[in-house]
Order: structure tokens, then C-alpha cells, then sequence
């Protein structure tokens, strides 16, 4: 509950500016936000999951069953971007060199599509699990719901950027 707490409260919007003698934000870019911006994925996530019940409409047993399936789609999600991320850096990294490899280029190129066309299909597997379980009704809300998370987390992931800028910036 007190994730929730933290959570919720982090999910607030943040004043556009500091009023004269409000406490300054903490390392984390907003109160209550944490400095780390995977952090801020992890605390968004595990909100989502609790959040996921009220908004589906599900009870307890429906809820039983759904937990593990969300999780595991979040976890696949979370897998293919952390890892795509890592192949991009590679690429842009190739591509800043003075003279580029094309072997090298092209061998990236290649890692970056297997990984594309794999982790597409691992998220596909977790999502179809999913949403066997949701009836009509419970799989729109479900749509509705995951992009209303979508942009409150990549606000407050933002936000917990803006934070790190901000305090990198104070002697």
C-alpha cells in the first residue's frame, strides 16, 4: 500500500514553478519522484498492476489469474526496450566513427532486426496470454487503460530527467 502511496503521489502533477520558500525538489526532479528514471518504470509498473484491477472491473479470482499475465507482458516489454536501447547505442556509436565499418554496420543492423522480429513476438505470446483471459468489455478497458499509463509514465519519466538535469546543474 504504501508503494501505491508513493506512487500516487508521484503521479500528481508537479507545480510548472517553485513557489518562494517551497521545498525543493529532492534528487529525484519532482518530491516524491526517485533520481533513477528506471526506477521511476519500476515504481510506474507495479502501480499499473494495482491500478489494473479497479479499472478492468476484475474480482479477486479474475485478478489471481491476470497478475502473473500482466507481469509477465511488462517484464517482455521491459526486456525488448532495455535491450533494443543497447543495440541502438551500438549503432550510433558505429556510426559516429571517423571512417564506419559497413561489416560492422551491417552486423548491427542485423542483431538489431533478429532482436526486433524475436522480442516482437515474445510480447505478442505474453500479450495474446493476456488477453485470453479478458472478456470484450475488459479488453477495451484494458487498451483504454494501458495507454492512460503509457502517457502518465513517460510524463513522470520526464519529469524525473528534467530532476537529474536540474540537480547535475547545481554546484
Amino acid at each position: 500500500m504504501a508503494l501505491c502511496g508513493a506512487v500516487g503521489a508521484a503521479a500528481q502533477d508537479a507545480p510548472q514553478a517553485p513557489r518562494p520558500g517551497a521545498p525543493q525538489p529532492g534528487p529525484g526532479g519532482g518530491e516524491g519522484l526517485p533520481a533513477n528514471p528506471n526506477e521511476v518504470g519500476r515504481l510506474f509498473d507495479a502501480y499499473a498492476l494495482v491500478q489494473a484491477q479497479e479499472q478492468l472491473g476484475l474480482g479477486e479470482d479474475e485478478f489471481a489469474r491476470f497478475m502473473p499475465k500482466f507481469k509477465t507482458l511488462i517484464d517482455a516489454r521491459r526486456r525488448q526496450l532495455q535491450e533494443r536501447m543497447r543495440l541502438m547505442n551500438g549503432l550510433v556509436r558505429l556510426t559516429r566513427a571517423a571512417t564506419p565499418d559497413d561489416a560492422a554496420l551491417r552486423e548491427q543492423l542485423r542483431r538489431l532486426d533478429e532482436h526486433d522480429a524475436s522480442s516482437m513476438a515474445d510480447v505478442r505470446k505474453a500479450s495474446d496470454a493476456l488477453t485470453s483471459l479478458l472478456t470484450p468489455l475488459q479488453l477495451a478497458r484494458f487498451r483504454v487503460f494501458e495507454e492512460q499509463m503509457e502517457r502518465r509514465k513517460l510524463d513522470l519519466m520526464t519529469r524525473a530527467r528534467q530532476g537529474l538535469r536540474r540537480n547535475q546543474r547545481v554546484p
